[in-house]
């Protein structure tokens, strides 16, 4: 349930250099009005339901595509 919000697995890395985001190692290429969401994602390893109902389709189908990854969880 998505309203509860989403984590990044323990495993998971999700770094920021130069303004590029990278999860395990994999540059992520989002809109840039979907970096807060990222970003906050990044420092805290937690997204909210509120945080995802401002997230662009192209980072909703980003964060889907890494929960089935086994990068996410919620």
């Amino acid at each position: 349930d998505l309203s509860q919000g989403i984590q990044l697995d323990l495993k998971s890395r999700l770094l920021v250099s130069n303004g590029q985001f990278y999860l395990n190692g994999e540059q992520i290429f989002l809109p840039q009005s979907d970096y807060s969401i990222i970003l906050q994602l990044a420092d805290h390893r937690f997204l909210s339901g509120a945080d995802l109902d401002e997230a662009s389709p192209e980072c909703i189908r980003f964060l889907h595509d890494s929960f089935l990854a086994g990068y996410l969880m919620f």
